[in-house]
């Protein structure tokens, strides 16, 4: 597959000199990627940054860098389609991944009605309602898993799992068999699939 990767954290306590530990978001395609570029958010959370009174081990996460969404652009048998590969902040509350969020929907504007945009990613956050689900409305932007809700992390005996994973699109798209891969646990999230057509 072609793929594009943007680094959003450096592991300050993982990895060496000679091989540092990155990690971020990576959008794989069977079709050419162009002009991809890294929206960071304005808005971040201080949590990760290394402070002098903790220790350099891993259970302190120490970081450099932060939350983003990975834009790029797939061409689909001639067709320009728009990818959002986001990961919204897993610190902090709600306001500041709605910050986030609106960041990512006003910087999507730019495309116009007519071109498809995918927009999908862990976003720490429920967009089923309130005020994440009116800001997705005022941007025309579609829940894929509308009315089909379930948990996209795994549950407990006591937790049911979180809905915290979402694919929405805009523009002239129809999707169907939105699928939860829930009985493939290779992460702390579970899978998503959606069936893109192009009007």
């Amino acid at each position: 597959m072609n793929y594009v990767f943007a680094r959003e954290f450096q592991e300050l306590t993982q990895g060496s000199r000679a091989s540092p530990a990155f990690h971020g978001q990576t959008t794989l395609s069977r079709w050419p990627l162009s002009n991809s570029r890294i929206l960071r958010f304005q808005r971040q959370s201080n949590f990760w940054r290394p402070r002098w009174f903790l220790p350099e081990i891993e259970p302190f996460q120490e970081r450099i860098g932060g939350r983003l969404a990975l834009v790029s652009e797939a061409n689909v048998v001639g067709k320009k389609v728009v990818t959002y590969n986001l990961h919204l902040e897993s610190k902090g509350d709600d306001d500041l991944r709605r910050s986030q969020l609106d960041e990512t929907l006003n910087d999507a504007r730019r495309y116009g009605s007519e071109i498809p945009v995918l927009l999908a990613g862990d976003f720490n956050l429920d967009v089923s309602n309130g005020l994440a689900a009116s800001a997705f409305r005022r941007a025309q932007f579609h829940d894929a898993f509308a009315d089909q809700h379930v948990p996209t992390t795994p549950g407990s005996f006591l937790d049911p799992g979180r809905s915290i994973d979402w694919i929405f699109t805009s523009g002239p798209t129809r999707v169907s068999q939105p699928q939860v891969h829930r009985l493939i646990s290779a992460s702390d999230h579970f899978p998503l699939s959606v069936t893109l057509a192009f009007d």
